[in-house]
């Protein structure tokens, strides 16, 4: 009879010899497997010569378990090496967008000769922060049943053509929801076996059993020799993992020319249909000047006391690889977007004054809301473009005189969250100034100065100043005037503004072409100096003449007024007076007065018991008033008063008393003052500058 060991080694010789014959490793019979065998020896009897045979006892081998099992790509893809890491796997998904779902079909081989109940789960190195991940039966038909516990794989049959070892996976992660752009997520599933040992019957006997130690485990591709697992491969040597890559959007929001230039250029505003852009400046007739800068755009807008409107043609540029419908709004420093009614397609800024509308270039509708609830805009892959316009809405420019930004954000659809990925920034300029005295630093001041004190014909200097506090430079044009009281009445006299440029265009007051000047641009945050200066005239009268001064912004319309610089014209000149007598001979003046018709200044003649008339004539030669004016005369030596009139009242007492009724009867030598009184109260008017007063004084020869 022959040991145990000599038919084990018997077979093993007989296999090995089978295989080099044929070049393949012949099935292994499935564990538990009979293996019968009985030798027959042959040879000549030599008795009768004839060959004869005898059969030997036959002996019974039971096939003892070999576990091994490997899990492996579906599609034949090589595992272990550089599979073995998320990083290094070639196995890779790229653009994945949150909330992807990426399927990888694996197969559990069974290369034992016994049935294996295989535990399925995520290795080691598996990166699952941002993705969940799950197991699938991978069946005909596509009916999915999830792997809930050991995948149960069968022996394969070595005496059918087909592989009955194999049982078919699908492993599929799910990337998460609000995944980052950029980070990856990856995983390979990972085999073992719990060991169930070998089983035998009182007769030692072969009656189940994994045939891996009881309660040890078993890895892919590793094996069992003498009763104990063989840990070659070493676990986590052997594995498949996949890498999913989370799609990094490449999105740029800027203006629509693209345009990068220092000192900015400028554009014309998008026409947008349905609207009235492009906005017009209502102060010269063309469009708003956009100034363009990198990414950023800004429009000078014109000066208004109600809200205005300026338009923005910005585009998308999508340099990533996938077809992105981006969300558009408008973003808050901190990145958040502002408010947002899609009723009607408009933001509200944080402080309420700004609102934004986001509008197709082409129908000049709002954009459409998006699953996001913001404006959505589908930009082509790989460079392609799309383009909207934005359209703001601004307070008044009295209410603000500093750069007004409105960010726009673009975020990808293809990301997790609402995270402007790019921004572009249109920039509302509005302008502002101010108009009048000299003042420290950029600025005017527009309280009133000292009065520049004159003469008449003399001429007044007044120093202006014109500060641009704005955020644009503009050119402003600059005109004035005074009204000036004169003997003759009021006179309307030009502001002359030495420096500044004549525009040959003037502005009509009180009858009067006032000329217009132009200054020239000036700068954002800088001012200008310059003087207005007034010829008075020769027969100004004493006062206070306020100059009445404007200053318009030729782009912006902004107004402004200075009301509050005086020219103080001062008295000076004399009073004259005039004694004429009814036929006197020349001179016919006397004292800058012309004597009257039949008058003269010279000696005239008389007879005694003649009447002489005399005309005397006071002139105020001041340019003011003179106060409590009268004309006082006597009765000479050898005549008796007849008469005196021409005043309004009379005082015989050297104008301690004032009586409306002339004297009829002067003694000789005495006087009377003779005064208007026009509003009759007794007490002398003034005389006006260059008015005349005149008294008649009658006596006789005696």
């Amino acid at each position: 009879m022959q040991s145990k060991t000599y038919l084990t080694l018997a077979a093993a010789l007989a296999l090995g010899a089978a295989s080099a014959q044929t070049g393949t490793a012949p099935a292994s019979p499935v564990a538990g497997t009979t293996i019968t065998n009985t030798a027959t020896a042959s040879y000549v009897d030599p008795a009768s010569g004839t060959t004869l045979s005898s059969d030997s006892n036959t002996v019974q081998t039971v096939v003892l378990p070999q576990p091994s099992f490997d899990i492996v790509f579906t599609d034949t893809t090589p595992d272990g090496g550089t599979q073995n890491a998320v990083d290094t796997t070639t196995r890779v998904y790229t653009n994945a967008t949150p909330g992807a779902v990426i399927e990888t079909p694996y197969t559990i081989v069974n290369s034992g000769n016994v049935a294996l109940n295989v535990a399925v789960t995520p290795a080691t190195g598996s990166r699952l922060d941002n993705a969940t991940i799950a197991y699938f039966y991978n069946t005909p038909g596509g009916t999915r049943t999830p792997v809930t516990g050991p995948v149960a794989v069968p022996v394969d049959d070595p005496a059918t053509p087909e592989d009955e070892g194999q049982v078919r996976l699908i492993q599929v992660i799910t990337v998460s929801a609000t995944a980052p752009q950029g980070v990856s997520v990856g995983a390979s599933p990972e085999g073992s076996v719990l060991g169930t040992g070998v089983q035998t019957d009182a007769s030692g006997a072969y009656t189940g059993g994994n045939g891996v130690p009881t309660g040890q485990t078993l890895y892919e591709e590793q094996t069992v020799a003498g009763g104990a697992i063989v840990a070659t491969p070493a676990r986590g040597t052997d594995l498949q993992f996949v890498r999913v890559e989370v799609y990094t959007p490449v999105l740029v929001n800027s203006p629509e020319t693209g345009s990068e230039t220092n000192p900015p250029s400028t554009t014309t505003p998008p026409t947008v249909p349905g609207t009235t852009a492009p906005a017009t400046n209502p102060n010269t007739g063309q469009p708003l000047v956009v100034e363009l800068e990198g990414d950023e755009q800004r429009v000078r807008v014109p000066y208004s006391t109600t809200p205005g409107t300026a338009v923005f043609e910005n585009v998308v540029t999508n340099n990533g690889a996938l077809v992105d419908p981006v969300n558009l709004f408008p973003v808050n420093p901190d990145g958040t977007p502002w408010a947002y009614d899609p009723a009607t397609g408009r933001f509200t800024s944080p402080d309420g004054d700004v609102t934004v509308r986001l509008l197709d270039p082409v129908t000049g509708a709002p954009l459409p809301t998006g699953s996001s609830g913001y404006p959505t805009l589908t930009v082509p892959a790989d460079g392609g473009t799309a383009t909207y316009i934005t359209e703001v809405t601004y307070p008044p420019t009295t209410s603000f005189s500093t750069p007004l930004p409105v960010v726009i954000g673009v975020d990808s659809g293809l990301d997790a969250g609402l995270i402007p990925g790019n921004t572009t920034t249109n920039i509302i300029l509005p302008p502002a100034a101010q108009f009048g005295n000299p003042a420290p630093g950029v600025g005017a001041d527009a309280d009133p100065t000292d009065p520049q004190q004159t003469l008449p014909s003399g001429t007044t200097t007044t120093p202006k100043e014109l500060a641009n506090v704005g955020t644009y430079p503009e050119a402003y044009t600059v005109s004035g005037y005074v009204v000036i009281q004169t003997t003759t009445g009021p006179v309307t006299v030009p502001v002359q503004y030495p420096g500044l440029t004549a525009t040959g265009e003037v502005v009509t007051v009180n009858g009067v072409n006032i000329p217009v000047y132009r200054t020239p641009a000036v700068a954002e945050k800088t001012e200008l100096a310059f003087n207005a200066v007034v010829s008075v005239p020769a027969n100004a009268t004493v006062g206070d003449y306020p100059l009445q001064q404007s200053v318009e912004g030729e782009y912006s319309g902004i107004k402004l007024q200075d009301n509050n610089d005086l020219i103080s014209v001062r008295p000076t000149g004399d009073v004259a007076l005039a004694k004429f007598q009814e036929g006197g001979a020349a001179p016919l003046s006397a004292n800058g007065i012309s004597a009257p018709a039949g008058y003269g200044a010279g000696p005239a003649y008389a007879l005694p018991g003649a009447q002489i008339n005399y005309r005397i004539i006071g002139k105020n030669n001041f340019n003011a008033p003179v106060q409590n004016f009268s004309i006082c005369d006597s009765t000479p030596t050898n005549t008796t008063f007849v008469s005196v009139s021409g005043g309004g009242i009379y005082s015989t007492n050297g104008g301690t008393t004032w009586s409306a009724t002339a004297p009829t009867n002067l003694a000789a030598g005495q006087k009377v003052c003779v005064a208007q009184d026009a509003d009759r109260n007794l007490l002398p008017d003034a005389l006006a500058p260059g008015a005349q007063f005149t008294v008649n004084f009658s006596v006789r020869v005696n």
